[in-house]
């Protein structure tokens, strides 16, 4: 998220209620406030002049209790306020409270196909405390190349990180040398054992170094025009190239590139068609 798409961190959230609602639907009502911040009519009075500070595309149309915000130019919207933004915060959990919306006025449909937690539930709230506290852990994991079992794995855990709509751990191999940065997917982790991985002495969290790299896109030639400049949008092209982590090119190349896979690799999961399914 750029700084600008971030809202002002002293805006109370009524007001940023008030704002957004107003900029992508044209009008904002203080009974549209109310029915997500109950409050006192001095308050409510209060957060409407905060969003009209906030946002100068804005005015005031009426008085009182039946007064609006209404938008006067769209070109004045802050990115925050604006579409783009808007689709972050339904990723971020679709509240009207937050995007200003109401769920009847914008219906939101999104597919779920996997589970995201590890094969044992009490994993996660252990992967949790040890990033917190700083500690090793011992996980059981299992990759998908061919043949392989679950494996004990010695990890310093850094983080949780979403790709698309899975759930992953990146963590730091103990085992292996110079302790190389590497991803577990959280469904496919089978257990967390309860005691902490001893980490080496004179060990202390070190910055994650995963730099961006850019690199050339190279368009299929099939494309029209007009599916280039679809595409281009999709994928963030900008003057020719891409910017990635480089953790995640793999993936990248994997999903839109003509990257093969692993001979390793046990891989589609299933054998489903259309045909027979």
């Amino acid at each position: 998220m750029s700084i600008k798409s971030r809202p002002p961190g002293n805006l109370p959230d009524a007001s940023l209620y008030l704002v957004r609602r107003a900029c992508r639907l044209g009008a904002a009502r203080r009974q549209d406030m109310a029915q997500h911040f109950e409050a006192s009519q001095a308050s409510y009075t209060r957060w409407t002049a905060a969003a009209l500070d906030a946002a100068s595309c804005l005015d005031r149309d009426g008085r009182g209790g039946g007064a609006r915000l209404v938008l006067l130019k769209e070109s004045g919207v802050p990115e925050w306020a604006g579409f783009e933004s808007l689709l972050e915060e339904i990723e971020n959990g679709n509240a009207p409270a937050m995007t200003g919306i109401e769920d009847h006025e914008l219906p939101v449909f999104i597919p779920r196909w996997t589970r995201n937690t590890p094969v044992d539930h009490r994993a996660l709230g252990k992967i949790i405390l040890a990033i917190h506290r700083e500690q090793g852990l011992h996980l059981r994991y299992v990759s998908l190349n061919r043949g392989e079992e679950g494996q004990w794995r010695c990890v310093y855990p850094i983080g949780l990180e979403r790709m698309g709509d899975q759930w992953r751990l990146v963590a730091l191999d103990m085992k292996k040398k110079g302790y190389p940065l590497r991803i577990f997917v959280l469904a496919r982790i089978l257990g967390v054992n309860d005691h902490p991985c001893a980490l080496p002495k004179g060990f202390s969290k070190p910055g994650i170094h995963d730099a961006d790299i850019t690199i050339r896109a190279m368009l299929n030639p099939l494309f029209t025009p007009d599916q280039a400049i679809a595409i281009s949008n999709e994928l963030r092209i900008q003057d020719g190239t891409i910017t990635l982590n480089r953790r995640t090119l793999f993936e990248f190349y994997r999903r839109f590139g003509a990257q093969c896979l692993s001979d390793k690799a046990v891989w589609p999961p299933l054998m489903n068609t259309l045909e027979n399914g």
